[in-house]
């Protein structure tokens, strides 16, 4: 009998043990710091704030609720006034928080698309970086146009070397062939005319050639041919050129094909074709 009214005696001693043990461990707890409540609080403003920006609903941002609510239903229509004056009031709202969120120093999380300035960077240093930023692609875009117009010159001089060689070339060619055409080959028609004419006919035109011109051509003639010719020429004109010819012999025949060359050119264009009428003031024929 007395085994049963210990028991309960025993369980409410230990009841009151573990009320007291309890107790204790509350009262004992360290109280947490005024910087833990501050983070927190602005750790609770910041989600707010990017709930903001995000579009969430009023009533997550002011209790955390995830619930959506049909804005229809509960929400009263309100008038335009209505309408600006609360948005007025959420953006003055806002600019406090975030006012105070600086002045506790709790960072403010970047707007979504735009990237967070460097800690502690103020407006000039991220102008000057900007600036940085841009001079540094200017100066790349610069070498890239420098090394495409050092290309573009190294290429004009490779073709303008190639073409200074093909002149060059055809310049050697073209002496190779000059040296072929002597006075002989280009005489060679005029000879070719004149003997095949009558002498008196070649003589009326050699009247009125030049003695350096005649020399040229008569040097390069059958003297059997020239000899007809003289006969019927002018007899001053014939004595002209038999002293220019012994002059000729006496000094040579390349002197004096230098000093005439020039002026025998000219006056071969000027001869005229057989059987043309007489010049006027040309001597007449014997």
């Amino acid at each position: 009998m007395n085994r049963l009214r210990l028991l309960p005696v025993l369980v409410f001693g230990m009841v009151s043990l573990l009320s007291l043990k309890l107790l204790s461990m509350a009262l004992n707890a360290p109280p947490q710091s005024a910087f833990e409540e501050r983070m927190a609080a602005g750790n609770a403003i910041a989600r707010s704030i990017t709930m903001a920006r995000e579009g969430a609903p009023d009533d997550q941002i002011t209790t955390g609720s995830t619930g959506k609510k049909d804005d229809k239903a509960d929400k009263p229509q309100l008038t335009p006034e209505q309408l600006a004056a609360e948005e007025k009031t959420k953006d003055k709202a806002r600019a406090e928080m975030k006012a105070k969120m600086e002045q506790e120093g709790v960072r403010i999380p970047p707007a979504n698309g735009t990237a967070a300035a460097p800690a502690g960077a103020s407006a000039e240093e991220r102008a000057l970086l900007e600036k940085l930023k841009d001079r540094r692609t200017e100066i790349e875009q610069r070498d890239r146009d420098l090394e495409l117009r050092d290309n573009l010159i190294r290429l004009s001089e490779r073709k303008l070397d190639d073409r200074i060689g093909e002149l060059r070339t055809l310049e050697g060619q073209l002496g190779q062939n000059g040296g072929k055409n002597d006075a002989k080959s280009r005489f060679k028609p005029l000879v070719v005319m004149y003997e095949s004419m009558k002498p008196k006919e070649a003589a009326r035109v050699f009247d009125r050639l030049d003695v350096k011109v005649l020399i040229e051509l008569v040097g390069h003639m059958n003297p059997r041919k020239v000899s007809e010719i003289l006969a019927v020429m002018d007899t001053a004109a014939a004595e002209r050129l038999t002293l220019a010819l012994a002059r000729q012999a006496a000094a040579g025949d390349a002197q004096m094909a230098d000093n005439g060359q020039a002026q025998s050119d000219t006056e071969l264009a000027r001869l005229p074709a057989p059987g043309a009428p007489p010049v006027p003031g040309a001597p007449p024929k014997r």
